[in-house]
């Protein structure tokens, strides 16, 4: 099919108005001359005619001015400048006439008004009248412009109507046309991929548009078609993972239930209790990521106050972190506030990751602080630790998703867990700090401090 260029529809468009102008004014130049062969108009040239006749039967006193047709104004004046008789009701050309003996001087394309002076004894005629065909029916006359402007007016609106006609046709062509695109572009949106049939347009800038509309929707297609399979086997693999993770963590869990049974010293049976809730934790974990992965339903936990039971909990997880380095656990301040609430399973995984990188960053024998204080307007956990603390660069963009600097705790990755961490302080309302210990302008140490609001 031959496609044309928008600039081509323009100029069809501009001919098809200079076309209608065209043709609109032959067929009322036709329907004029037609008028006047009827005797519905009467020529330009008709008043002069009258009037130069009834001026040569004036002058041989043949003629009375009451014999005038209305289209020819009269004023006839004595020599004393006396009207003698008149119709003339212009007052303007009147004043003229009888000061100057002329018409006043003026332009107008539609109203150029003629003037004969005849002298007849002592009495002077003046004649006017206007050279422009109108009409020979006096009310008409009367009640419409002249037959000339008529003429114009209405070729004037129907060239303006004409072209408000075609321009609306040619309008509706192009939005058609480009609702082709809107289409191809609102199945884009909403992802609507199926095969359906490719739209065509006569006009070649859209044809363009819409060809590369459907290559780019082409390609989404396979694209998502290739994450959809890989969804679909990342999901089976997720299943089957949790699964075979679930099978040994069900064992260990069963054993220790087992141990729990037997003789045990005060030592194993905590050491019995840490394993347990390990347990929880990680039953916990691979429920958050079959929810991740939409492959269950979340279920929202519900808020806890952080009373004295549940620091006594951040208390208890951080001997047994400290246990697996033989690392002290000092506690410098033990203080509760009910007033703050937490999402218990989200908090401590930020507690957690900062306690466990706390532990991980301290040389076996040394000594983790913890300090959980209420103040007026908001309560502080503080995890402090003894090792090599954090690089400047740490101090600054630790906290910042996807930071990737192998060096923020001396030798080893550690932006990643405090990324998170942040994420979650910040949900409850929270702030993260990062500080370092020092002495004797050293570092000595870092500081990890919870800062949540009340």
């Amino acid at each position: 099919m031959a496609r044309r260029s928008i600039k081509r529809v323009l100029v069809k468009f501009i001919l098809v108005e200079f076309s209608f102008s065209l043709m609109s004014s032959l067929l009322l130049f036709f329907l004029f001359n037609l008028a006047l062969n009827r005797d519905v108009i009467y020529m330009a040239s008709y008043p002069q005619q009258v009037a130069q006749e009834f001026t040569d039967a004036f002058k041989e006193g043949k003629k009375e001015v009451d014999s005038l047709p209305d289209f020819v104004d009269y004023l006839l004046v004595d020599n004393q400048g006396n009207v003698v008789e008149k119709s003339l009701e212009n007052q303007t050309e009147l004043e003229a006439l009888l000061e100057t003996g002329k018409l006043p001087q003026k332009f107008s394309p539609f109203h150029q008004r003629q003037l004969i002076k005849v002298q007849r004894g002592e009495q002077t005629l003046f004649l006017l009248y206007q050279v422009t065909a109108d009409f020979k029916n006096p009310w008409l006359r009367a009640h419409l412009p002249s037959a000339e402007a008529s003429l114009f007016i209405l070729l004037l609106l129907i060239i303006i109507i004409g072209f408000l006609v075609i321009l609306s046709g040619f309008a509706k062509q192009i939005n058609r046309e480009l609702q082709k695109i809107l289409t191809v572009k609102d199945q884009l949106l909403v992802e609507d991929l199926s095969d359906k049939t490719q739209e065509a347009s006569p006009i070649k800038e859209i044809q363009d548009i819409l060809s590369s509309l459907y290559k780019m929707k082409g390609a989404l297609t396979e694209s998502l078609s290739k994450e959809w399979q890989q969804k679909r086997q990342s999901d089976a693999q997720l299943r089957a993972l949790t699964h075979d993770i679930k099978t040994p963590v069900t064992l260990v869990s069963g054993n220790l239930e087992l141990l729990e049974e037997t003789d045990l010293n005060e030592e194993q049976t905590s050491y019995v209790g840490f394993s347990q809730k390990g347990i929880q934790q990680i039953n916990a974990y691979l429920d958050d990521l079959r929810h991740f992965s939409g492959l269950s339903e979340h279920q929202p936990s519900a808020l806890r106050a952080l009373d004295t039971g549940l620091v006594q909990e951040f208390i208890d997880f951080a001997g047994q972190q400290g246990q697996l380095k033989k690392l002290s656990i000092q506690v410098t301040k033990q203080e509760a506030c009910p007033e703050v609430q937490l999402n218990v399973n989200s908090f401590q995984k930020a507690y957690q990751n900062i306690l466990v990188n706390a532990v991980q960053y301290s040389k076996e024998g040394e000594c983790i602080e913890l300090s959980f204080e209420d103040f007026t307007d908001y309560f502080e956990i503080i995890v402090s630790d003894q090792g090599a603390g954090f690089s400047e660069l740490s101090l600054k963009q630790a906290t910042n998703e996807f930071y990737t600097e192998m060096t923020s705790r001396s030798d080893a990755h550690y932006g990643l867990g405090l990324s998170i961490a942040n994420r979650i302080v910040q949900e409850h309302q929270g702030e993260l700090i990062l500080e370092n210990l020092k002495e004797h302008g050293e570092i000595s140490g870092a500081r990890v401090i919870i800062r949540l609001r009340k």
